[in-house]
């Protein structure tokens, strides 16, 4: 039996944070016990805020695993190129490992993992936390009720939002597929995994994938006349949807990693100035695509199709589920189901998804993985369970730099 989990913490960004909610609000369960991170200023952030020593704080895993602490598990969220490295050590150090996602950058990789993670006998998981929000399991619940049939096809709209996307995608971090990861992968992983899941034993089976993707809207091509590279330089700013000036300085959104250490105000007058935030959309070095559309189709006729959506203002994702007696409509937050054409019932969860960390699913799954290291019982995202998910992704981004050629798929 376990008392307290001594958990290491691998990665102190805004992910490993909201996971840590979970042991600051149940100490007795689990207590942090050491920090990696290249970031000095993470480093010192994370050891004021958890109280952690500064020979427990390390700026690479190499150090922490040198230095012989005793710990039972990690979670690991760091750049998505250092996944597969550091996830393998954690799993032959025989830690538990929970693991932000994507889990690797190849389905090879992703192999190796699920493989290893069996070995090691520990437990582990990916950070799929769709599967642990309320409105997600409720679509399962009712696909998995039988009630209308078996799925014969769905549809499935991801809208990634205009803020969201130009932080992230065009001026950010995963803004470039070799320096990170493509974005169907980054950010249709979680989408992909939830449908499979959802769908469970129905599409059991071999498929083929098709997936063809642009970058049509945030391109040189688009650059307006009487523009600037800048946006805190540009005639145009002030009616712009694309405004830096607009989402940082007046709006004060996605500014949690503008100069940690520094007063925010000045940090995003400094980044509007000279850093890669304060670029106009149109003058960036993305290469990512801003759509992309994937259909899988399975042996036994079932249609999954995927449409990412990098363009409209829309933040947020729809599904559509056609059954043999009915269907199912998940919009804005509403669950609608249909038979014969007619309502049949409409489930509310608006409040839900306003609520913070994912709907409470970021912290859902942090209790899901002290549960299973406690029980033995694997967690509902294990390495194992989430491996076919990551290698449909890799399927569909084979497809897609082929120019949508149809890709042929083994189950897993």
């Amino acid at each position: 039996m376990y008392g307290r989990i001594r958990l290491c913490a691998i990665g102190f960004g805004n992910r490993t944070g909201k996971y840590l909610k979970y042991v600051e609000q149940h100490p007795e369960e689990a207590v942090l016990c050491a920090v990696v991170d290249t970031d000095m200023l993470r480093l010192k952030e994370a050891s004021e805020l958890y109280s952690i020593p500064e020979d427990r704080c390390f700026p690479s895993v190499d150090e922490l695993l040198a230095s012989g602490i005793a710990a039972d598990a990690a979670i690991v969220a760091t750049a998505d190129d250092s996944h597969y490295d550091i996830a393998l050590k954690v799993l032959e150090r025989g830690w538990h490992l929970l693991l932000e996602k994507p889990m690797a950058r190849t389905s090879g990789q992703c192999v190796e993992l699920a493989d290893a993670s069996e070995r090691s006998g520990v437990v582990s998981g990916l950070c799929y936390v769709m599967r642990y929000h309320p409105y997600y399991r409720r679509i399962k619940e009712i696909a998995d009720s039988g009630n209308y049939g078996k799925i014969l096809s769905v549809s499935h709209r991801e809208s990634v939002g205009i803020d969201r996307m130009t932080h992230t995608f065009v001026r950010g971090h995963w803004s470039r597929e070799e320096e990170t990861s493509p974005i169907f992968i980054s950010k249709c992983c979680h989408d992909v995994d939830f449908l499979l899941w959802m769908a469970g034993d129905r599409v059991c089976c071999d498929y083929s994938v098709t997936s063809k993707g642009s970058l049509s809207k945030y391109c040189a091509v688009n650059f307006p006349e009487r523009a600037a590279s800048r946006c805190m330089d540009c005639p145009l700013e002030e009616g712009c949807r694309y405004s830096a000036v607009d989402l940082y300085r007046r709006r004060k959104e996605w500014t949690g990693n503008f100069g940690r250490g520094k007063n925010l105000d000045e940090a995003i007058e400094e980044e509007l100035r000279y850093g890669k935030y304060g670029r106009c959309v149109y003058c960036c070095d993305n290469d990512v695509m801003d759509s992309q559309e994937t259909v899988f189709e399975f042996v036994d006729g079932v249609k999954i199709g995927i449409v990412l959506d990098g363009i409209s203002d829309k933040d947020g994702r729809d599904t559509v589920i056609c059954f043999e007696r009915g269907s199912l409509v998940a919009k804005d937050g509403v669950i609608s189901v249909f038979v014969d054409g007619n309502l049949s019932s409409e489930e509310d969860f608006t409040g839900i998804l306003s609520r913070p960390f994912h709907g409470g699913a970021d912290l859902a799954i942090v209790e899901d993985f002290f549960r299973a290291i406690r029980t033995g019982i694997p967690m509902e995202c294990s390495l194992s369970d989430s491996l076919a998910g990551c290698i449909a992704c890799f399927a569909a981004e084979r497809s897609r730099k082929a120019g949508g050629k149809v890709i042929n798929q083994k189950s897993v």
